[in-house]
């Protein structure tokens, strides 16, 4: 999963809610979990 913004200096986090900051630190560590099941194109179309 990607992220929108990417934090490369600590003046940006300005720019940003702590709400923000801390989704993008939880979707960092998701980044490297396999699922056992992934929602295909067809699962979200039926969604």
């Amino acid at each position: 999963m990607g992220r929108t913004v990417s934090v490369d200096e600590i003046r940006d986090l300005d720019l940003l809610t702590i709400g923000m900051v801390n989704d993008m630190y939880a979707e960092l560590n998701n980044d490297d979990y396999k699922y056992a099941t992934v929602a295909s194109q067809t699962d979200f179309d039926l969604f």
